[in-house]
């Protein structure tokens, strides 16, 4: 059994860069014109599709490599590797702008999801609510995008309770004989934060609206948990001078976290 958590994101490739891209700098995004992928255990359909997702688009040359692994991941190859791309060909100038590449792929065996354990879960104990989170079946295909994708609902389904400092530690063991992967989830819920008080700063757009906005806030300041999403309601509802409520600027809006009242303060500055 082996603990993977690295199959989950994108991860660096290290410091060591092509040793034949010396006319282009590794992390300066240059454009793949093609992309030849050579495996002896890869089927001819999903080299396809890695192709046509890489090829034509610009990266870094130390993230190609690990691009591929994550495309071969969410196809279910848990255990794939790929080499570090060879040059074949430089199509401008120094410096490079379009470039030739080729990459050696081990794929290795097809895994499936076996389980999504959790631990941790005090405050909220009902499984088939977190389990429902992740795109995923038992025994699909492991895809490492789609756990990623079921850890960030997780949080946001979290944070729409209140609990603004959860956290999630991922581990995943792969069994090799039976080729399945199991992901434990350690939750670390934390207290659940209630909305504060409503901090006014700057001129009034005009006479009266600070005051109408501390009695429309009234409701909330009075026992009311703490929600991003219920936060960027009321500013869409109440505050329409702040464009973007749902991911407002902080020059507009601020949280001041009072973790010894376990609450949440909002300052709303006038623009």
């Amino acid at each position: 059994m082996r603990i993977a958590i690295a199959l989950l994101c994108l991860s660096s490739l290290g410091s060591a860069a092509p040793a034949q891209s010396r006319t282009q700098s590794p992390d300066v995004p240059v454009q793949i014109r093609t992309l030849t992928i050579v495996s002896t255990d890869l089927p001819e359909t999903e080299r396809t599709g890695i192709v046509q997702a890489i090829q034509g688009h610009s990266y870094p040359l130390l993230e190609i490599s690990e691009r591929i692994r994550q495309h071969l991941r969410d196809d279910g190859y848990a255990e794939s590797r790929a080499e570090i791309p060879q040059l074949a060909a430089i199509l401008a100038a120094p410096p490079a702008k379009s470039l030739d590449l080729t990459v050696q792929i081990s794929a290795g065996a097809i895994y499936r999801l076996s389980a999504i354990t959790f631990t941790g879960n005090k405050q909220i104990t009902n499984i088939a609510a977190l389990r429902a989170q992740f795109p995923l079946n038992d025994g699909d295909r492991f895809n490492a995008t789609a756990i990623g994708k079921g850890l960030d609902s997780l949080k946001k389904a979290y944070q729409a309770m209140g609990y603004i400092n959860f956290g999630a530690v991922p581990k995943l063991q792969s069994n090799e004989a039976q080729y399945t992967v199991a992901l434990a989830i350690d939750i670390d819920e934390g207290s659940q934060y209630l909305f504060g008080r409503l901090l006014i700063d700057g001129a009034e757009p005009h006479p009266g609206m600070a005051q109408a906005l501390q009695t429309a806030w009234r409701p909330l300041e009075d026992g009311g948990v703490y929600s991003p999403r219920l936060l960027a309601l009321w500013l869409e509802k109440n505050a329409p001078f702040i464009p973007h409520a749902e991911t407002a600027p902080e020059k507009y809006v601020s949280l001041l976290i009072d973790d010894g009242s376990h609450r949440v303060n909002v300052q709303l500055t006038f623009p």
